[in-house]
Formats: C-alpha cells, structure tokens, sequence
C-alpha cells in the first residue's frame, strides 16, 4: 500500500480523512496511524479504505495510469510484480490466507 497513493485519492474524491473513517466505520486516530505511516492495516481494512474511495483494492497500491513493475514483500516474503493483473492475483491471494 502506498500512503501518498490513498492521499492522493481522498483529494481526488473531494474526501477528509475524517469523512472517510466516518463512512467506513474505522475511528480516524487508526486511519491517521495508517495514513501517516505508523501502522500496517489488515487486508480487510484495505477493502474497506478501497470501497471507500470507490476503487478496486489494487489501486490504492498502484495508479492505474502507471506502469507496474517492482516487488512486494509480505510475511518476509518478496513477489515480483510486472503488470496489475500481477497485482491483482497477489492481492486477491493474500486476501484468501487471511481469512
């Protein structure tokens, strides 16, 4: 997940920090944890975050208008990501593992 990427949605879609933990039931001081970079968020609070926004749970790791390529570690691991769809299937794995 990248921080300036939510940021720049929340400002995209005309919403507050506040505005958006009110209507996704989490309390603002865990969402300014997240958005300040303190604390990693559970892949259920990203889903909430996306649906939030009103995006697909990718992009709030990546603009869609980007270029994918890098890698991303979880749990000490590393994938090599090369294109959304990449992403998308590691996000949708991860997903699956955590429930």
């Amino acid at each position: 997940m990248k921080v300036d990427r939510i940021r720049g949605l929340l400002k995209e879609k005309g919403k507050t920090s506040k505005s958006l933990s009110e209507e996704i039931g989490l309390k603002e001081p865990s969402l300014s944890r997240i958005l300040n970079g303190k604390t990693e968020p559970r892949i259920d609070t990203l889903e909430k975050i996306a649906a939030g926004l009103g995006v697909e749970l990718w992009e709030l790791f990546v603009d869609p208008t980007e270029q994918v390529t890098g890698t991303l570690q979880y749990h000490g691991t590393l994938y090599r990501i090369q294109t959304k769809k990449d992403l998308e299937e590691l996000l949708n794995k991860i997903e699956h593992l955590s429930a």
